[in-house]
């Protein structure tokens, strides 16, 4: 009876250390592998309503990506708390490249500026690639006399807050454009919010206010239309969609500043499987029809790689966390 007893327990202790050593095998394993991957489809997720810039955007990148993959790339829209809703879903899936999200500047801007919006973990994502890269563009009403950047800034220079700058709202896009430009040229402006670009864009051009600073597609309409004058752009050298905007630089001013948006996955993702999904969004924005569709809907297309873009991100999160402090924005102080 004590050898059967012996012999159940000595069963037990194996059958327990195999299940254990199973175990242990299964956490050790890499979640997904590169060789397999993907073998279903794939969610992408847009933290804001479809119909926007990042929804189209996202829509057509994930047609492309389709094609290299192999499987289907599916733009899921989860809009709520500014973007946290979406990219917080993203952070908190599995980290197997089955779920990837649309990054963006907005998201690192609003943890500051607006309340009740959480903190973005910067380190809880794997920042893939960036995809876009809208510089700042300086207009002006169509009837005001300004011709270049320079001439807002001597006007602005002489008569301080004179100038009503249209923004998309306190800490917005627009106001970090427009404060960084003042901050630049010493220059001063009478900020006048609104709720959101169209509302800020449309004001401007009824001849509510006098010069707004915003991305290209945000106005396009409006310098077609002749409602606008563009007098500038902030980025390093002119941009293919609009080669006739000169940029700060060549008139003298040393100012900088873009929204961007990029892929990322949740932190964790295997590397391999990082790479198939960084060469697949290289293979879509390579490719002529998607190039031609993005330059019509005004987007500046940016690649930036995974090592690159982690580090602009971070970098990004800094500065604009800096500039908020300075700006005495920063709802967090």
């Amino acid at each position: 009876m004590r050898k059967h007893a012996r012999l159940c327990f000595n069963i037990i202790g194996y059958v327990i250390l195999f299940l254990f050593a199973i175990g242990s095998l299964a956490v050790n394993m890499p979640i997904a592998d590169a060789k397999e991957y993907p073998s279903r489809s794939i969610e992408l997720v847009v933290p804001w309503n479809p119909g926007g810039r990042t929804d189209l955007l996202a829509r057509l990148v994930a047609q492309g990506m389709s094609k290299k993959l192999g499987q289907s790339v599916v733009v899921i829209n989860k809009p709520g708390g500014i973007g946290s809703v979406g990219t917080k879903y993203v952070q908190s899936r599995k980290p197997d490249g089955y779920t990837m999200g649309m990054l963006a500047t907005t998201l690192i801007v609003t943890q500051y500026s607006i309340p009740a919006t959480p903190p973005v973990d910067m380190m809880g994502y794997e920042w893939v690639a960036m995809i876009n890269n809208d510089p700042a563009i300086l207009s002006c009403y169509y009837k005001l006399s300004f011709k270049t950047a320079a001439d807002v800034v001597d006007f602005a220079k002489k008569n301080p807050r004179k100038l009503k700058c249209n923004t998309s709202g306190v800490g917005g896009s627009q106001h970090r454009f427009a404060a960084t430009f003042a901050n630049a040229t010493g220059t001063e402006f009478t900020y006048v919010p609104y709720n959101g670009d169209a509302p800020s864009v449309t004001a401007l051009a009824g001849g509510h206010g006098d010069i707004n600073f915003v991305s290209y597609i945000a106005i396009k309409a409006m310098l077609e239309a002749g409602k606008f004058r563009a007098l500038g752009v902030a980025a390093e050298e002119r941009s293919s969609l609009y080669p006739h905007i000169p940029t700060f630089k060549e008139q003298g001013i040393n100012c900088e500043v873009a929204t961007w948006e990029g892929l990322g996955v949740p932190r964790g993702t295997p590397r391999s499987v990082i790479t198939k999904i960084d060469e697949a969004l290289r293979f879509a924005l390579e490719d002529e029809t998607l190039k031609k569709r993005l330059m019509n809907a005004g987007i500046n297309i940016q690649y930036m790689p995974y090592k690159e873009f982690s580090r602009y991100a971070l970098n990004e999160d800094k500065k604009i966390e800096s500039f908020m402090n300075k700006l005495g924005l920063n709802i967090n102080k």
